[in-house]
């Protein structure tokens, strides 16, 4: 499905950004991890299965 694509893509994306200056912190990670919790999970309604 396409969010399924989607969500594939912004990941690695989130993590290129994150990775830009050659390593990803515990403090990005979870910088990341709350972003995706507070701004992007909330627009999506489709579960896991």
């Amino acid at each position: 499905m396409f969010y399924e694509e989607l969500y594939t893509e912004l990941g690695k994306l989130f993590y290129y950004i994150a990775a830009a200056d050659g390593k990803v912190t515990d403090a990005e990670e979870e910088s990341m991890q709350q972003l995706i919790q507070s701004n992007w999970k909330p627009l999506e309604g489709s579960t896991d299965k």
